[in-house]
């Protein structure tokens, strides 16, 4: 019986590894997305600094429009780029989790079939 209540923490352990795993795979992805988060804004906050100072709303406007297109777009293509270098990652994870989830499922399979046989 304390086979079947270790199975779930056993695979909580396994899956819990393989996330703090992957997180470290994945931070220098994250933190290379944040960095260029900050780049961009420094840039948009440099283009406005001469219009902020004018007083320009329309030119300000303007700027700030289409600045922020080009940090959405930018900020897109980053995120499509990070999707394509974790991909990888998520189909290994998927993976562990089925072993492991195949695993216990056998393993409750025979602790049932003991269980059974004990009563």
């Amino acid at each position: 019986m304390s086979k079947i209540t270790k199975e779930p923490e056993v695979l909580r352990e396994h899956l819990e590894k393989d996330l703090n795993t992957i997180r470290d795979k994945l931070k220098p992805y994250a933190d290379n997305l944040k960095h260029q988060i900050q780049e961009r804004v420094e840039e948009l906050r440099a283009a406005m600094a001469p219009y902020a100072d004018l007083l320009d709303s329309e030119t300000l406007k303007a700027t700030l429009l289409q600045k922020s297109e080009e940090m959405r777009g930018n900020l897109k293509q980053s995120v499509k780029e990070l999707q394509a270098q974790v991909e990888p990652y998520t189909a290994e994870l998927k993976d562990n989790v089925d072993q492991y989830l195949q695993e216990m499922q056998k393993s409750f399979a025979a602790s049932a079939e003991d269980l059974q046989a004990h009563i």
